[in-house]
């Protein structure tokens, strides 16, 4: 039974590491694009939750209370 829980938490930590990685991948390749001026580039609105997806709503608010009219 115990060799069961074993090979079982194994399995599903290896496919959650590759969840995590290709994420992660995903992640940075859309910060670069928007980098390189997909969506107005450097600067604009979307780039604030590209770069800091975990504070990227709180990042949001605070540039929209900014006065920042890119939109």
């Amino acid at each position: 039974m115990l060799g069961g829980l074993l090979i079982g938490v194994i399995v599903v930590g290896l496919f959650m590491a590759v969840s995590m990685t290709a994420g992660g991948g995903a992640w940075d390749n859309a910060k670069k694009l928007i980098e390189e001026g997909a969506f107005g580039g450097k600067g604009t609105l979307a780039t604030r939750p590209s770069i800091n997806g975990r504070h990227g709503r709180r990042s949001l608010q605070g540039h929209l209370r900014a006065g920042d009219q890119t939109r």
